[in-house]
């Protein structure tokens, strides 16, 4: 895992999806892995988003990930008692 980017709605449409991608990519250990946290009407724009994504989103290396893929790349399998 080189690069950790995620995509956010505007500040005044997020909720705690976007929360959620928010934090689990500020866990990760900056010095291996570049993290980026973009939002929409200033990163980036809705003609920017890929065709059969919605908000929010995550990308592990260049590639879309689910949000479960994404816990799970990042975080790893839950673990029920």
């Amino acid at each position: 895992m080189n690069s950790v980017h995620v995509y956010l709605r505007r500040p005044h449409q997020q909720t705690a999806d976007d929360m959620r991608l928010e934090h689990i990519a500020r866990t990760v250990d900056k010095d291996l892995v570049e993290v980026r946290v973009y939002t929409l009407g200033e990163d980036f724009f809705n003609a920017d988003i890929p065709e059969g994504r919605t908000l929010p989103y995550g990308m592990i290396d260049g590639k879309p990930k689910s949000n479960d893929n994404f816990f799970n790349e990042i975080v790893g399998d839950k673990i029920e008692d």
